[in-house]
């Protein structure tokens, strides 16, 4: 009898250890190996728990080039640039990956502002269905964009 007691109770251990951790929410472009044209324009000043070293670029549409960082300690942040007009950027972070940063759930980092276009950064895995219905366009896997 008590080994099956044991049994039992290491085995709500081990569940129990295991939804301690949940899912990992990641964005793939972070995995990328950094290229020159990954680097973040000059005159971005991103808040201070951004790591600039990890700029990657996701993508360039008209005249706004879209970025994605990570931030510490276990967070990303999104950057918006009009390459056209150097003081138009705009810069937000998010410091740990909140619930509903989750695939499959609606929460991502949004930033707007930047020439009226609006971004949100999506992890890996996202379903975006619901915003491409409410008008987003999502031009990399990890990024929808609105306001173009």
């Amino acid at each position: 009898m008590r080994t099956l007691v044991k049994v039992a109770a290491g085995a709500v251990v081990v569940l129990a250890l295991a939804g301690c951790g949940g899912p990992k929410a990641g964005v793939s472009a972070l995995a990328e190996t950094s290229t020159a044209g990954d680097e973040l324009p000059v005159q971005v000043d991103l808040p201070p728990e951004a790591d600039p070293d990890s700029a990657r670029l996701l993508v360039e549409r008209d005249d706004f080039a879209f970025y994605v960082t990570r931030a510490t300690p276990n967070g990303f942040c999104v950057a918006i640039v009009n390459r056209q007009i150097n003081s138009e950027w705009v810069a937000g972070c998010s410091t740990e990956v909140p619930r509903q940063f989750m695939p499959g759930d609606l929460g991502q980092i949004e930033v707007s502002g930047a020439g009226g276009v609006s971004a949100r950064l999506a992890v890996d895995g996202y379903d975006a269905s619901k915003d491409l219905a409410d008008g987003w366009e999502q031009l990399h896997p990890n990024l929808l964009v609105r306001g173009l």
